[in-house]
C-alpha cells in the first residue's frame, strides 16, 4: 500500500484488496489493484479498481505537479483498468498506470516479470521505476540480464507514453554476484 498528498491535501491511495465492499469496489480475481482519492477533510472522492483473473496490486504512487497519478503495480494474466485491457501474462509483470486527478485513465506501460515497490516522477514528467529481478527481463527492446540471482534495476520512462508497451528510455542494472534485493 502506499500514500500521497498533493498540494491541496487531497490524499491518494492505492494498494491491493480481495472481495467485495472496498469503497463499493468488486474484486475480479483473487485480489485486484484500487486506487482512491480523499478530499482535505477524509471524505472519498473517487475510487477506482483495476484487474483481473489473476492476483493484481497496486504497490506505490507518485503525484505530479499537474494533479496527475501515477500508480506502480504488478498483475498476472488478463487484466484490464476501466476499459483498457492490458496484454496478458503468465507470470507476474510491472505495470506503470497515469492518471487523472479523477482517477482516469491516461495511459498505461507494462513491463516485464519483476518486483517494483518504488516510483518518482521529475519536474518535467519522467517517470522512474525501481525494484528487484532475476535471470533476463525485457524494458520494452532494452534487455537487463542478473550477474546474481536477483539484481536490482532503476528505469526511466518518457513524460508521455503511448501505447501499453510503453516506450522505457532506459534501465540500469546494480548488482554482482550475489544477491541484491529489497
Amino acid at each position: 500500500m502506499s500514500i500521497a498528498v498533493d498540494a491541496a491535501e487531497q490524499v491518494f491511495i492505492t494498494g491491493r484488496f480481495a472481495g467485495t465492499g472496498v469503497y463499493g469496489l468488486n474484486a475480479v480475481g483473487p485480489a485486484d489493484l484500487f486506487v482512491a482519492s480523499f478530499n482535505s477533510r477524509g471524505n472519498l472522492q473517487y475510487a477506482k479498481r483495476g484487474g483481473g483473473s489473476g492476483d493484481d496490486s497496486g504497490n506505490a504512487l507518485a503525484l505530479d505537479a499537474a494533479g496527475n497519478v501515477y500508480v506502480l503495480g504488478q498483475f498476472v494474466g488478463s487484466t484490464s483498468y476501466e476499459a483498457t485491457q492490458l496484454p496478458t501474462s503468465a507470470g507476474t509483470n510491472l505495470v506503470v498506470l497515469r492518471l487523472k486527478p479523477s482517477l482516469g485513465l491516461d495511459w498505461v506501460a507494462v513491463g516485464p516479470a519483476v518486483k517494483a515497490d518504488s516510483i518518482a516522477v521529475d519536474r518535467i514528467g519522467h517517470v522512474y521505476v525501481s525494484g528487484e529481478y532475476a535471470q533476463t527481463v525485457l524494458f520494452g527492446a532494452i534487455s537487463l540480464t542478473a550477474a546474481g540471482a536477483t539484481d536490482l534495476f532503476v528505469a526511466q520512462l518518457p513524460s508521455e507514453v503511448l501505447g501499453s508497451a510503453g516506450r522505457w528510455t532506459w534501465v540500469n542494472s546494480i548488482g554482482d554476484l550475489g544477491v541484491e534485493g529489497r
